[in-house]
């Protein structure tokens, strides 16, 4: 099929694959159901190589992916938001799943339990009524009123009789919360980093990219924990697997280190300082997230 000489929305003579006036690309829509096929098995090939020529460098080259980004190398790699967000989904399914929901014991001590059983939990028969998980935790937030209080007490009991409930809450807002967090990272970098003159948005590609590394090699560390769990009867594999595991979690400060580095071009001295700085504030922002998520879980329990 011969391609039009003239743009199909605004009749603009074409010069290319668009149209210079109003944008529109040159393809034509309406084709064979085995044209439609072929146009995404391009797509997707065209995207698997993008996303292989992504992680090489994310993974091995600290800081290189986004100083590249910024510096407009932009098509041969997948977009910082698209992939922390493909990271993102992926990362949370695992990290819910892996969660041994049968381990998780939320009950008070057994001396505490039989002791507040024992005050006045006798029924007629004279045998002590067995106690009802998580009644006994009492929440006194500050700032809050003593309804929300109630409800954290009421909620976090039903969440002891079912902890599934209170993991599928956490895990449907986490991933909302870090979302959040990325452009208050980007923020902290723009105020420590502010004699560099960069703009907002390159500290946030930055943010996004390190985020994603962070979730992907939290995916790898939680892949080994149950590898190491399932193969527990050989006596070498878990010790292996468990110091790889540790190397791998120590391995995070360095890997933001050198990517400050690369991303920033400073000294050492001055990256090594800034970083140091830019880690209390992230740990500091980062607490504070989890214990807001904590909280919202239990409430909407």
């Amino acid at each position: 099929m011969t391609q039009p000489s003239l743009c199909a929305n605004c009749d603009t003579p074409l010069q290319g694959d668009y149209c210079h006036r109003c944008g529109q690309d040159n393809k034509n829509y309406v084709r064979s159901a085995f044209g439609l096929i072929t146009e995404f098995l391009g797509e997707f090939t065209n995207w698997d190589n993008r996303l292989w020529r992504t992680l090489w460098p994310l993974w091995v080259r600290p800081g290189f992916l986004s100083l590249r980004y910024v510096q407009g190398h932009r098509a041969p790699y997948v977009p910082p938001l698209r992939l922390y967000i493909f990271t993102s989904i992926v990362a949370f399914l695992v990290f819910a799943q892996a969660i041994p929901v049968d381990s998780i014991n939320l009950n008070p001590p057994e001396e505490t339990t039989e002791r507040a059983s024992g005050e006045g939990s006798e029924s007629r028969s004279g045998l002590v009524a067995p106690p009802i998980p998580g009644r006994d935790v009492h929440f006194e937030l500050p700032l809050v009123s003593d309804e929300i209080n109630r409800r954290l007490e009421y909620n976090f009991g039903r969440i002891a009789e079912n902890p599934q409930i209170g993991i599928n809450q956490f895990f449907s807002l986490a991933p909302q919360v870090m979302f959040l967090l990325l452009p208050l990272f980007a923020l902290v970098l723009k105020l420590i980093y502010w004699r560099r003159h960069h703009y907002y948005m390159e500290h946030l590609i930055l943010a996004l990219h390190t985020h994603s590394f962070g979730l992907q090699l939290a995916v790898v560390v939680v892949g080994l924990a149950m590898l190491e769990g399932a193969i527990a009867a050989w006596p070498v594999v878990p010790e292996a697997l468990s110091v790889l595991s540790s190397l791998l979690f120590w391995s995070v400060p360095l890997y933001l280190l050198l990517s400050h580095k690369t991303f920033y071009r400073q000294g050492w001295w001055k990256s090594v300082l800034k970083f140091l700085l830019t880690a209390t504030a992230y740990s500091f922002l980062l607490l504070t997230a989890l214990l807001f998520t904590t909280i919202q879980s239990i409430l909407r329990s």
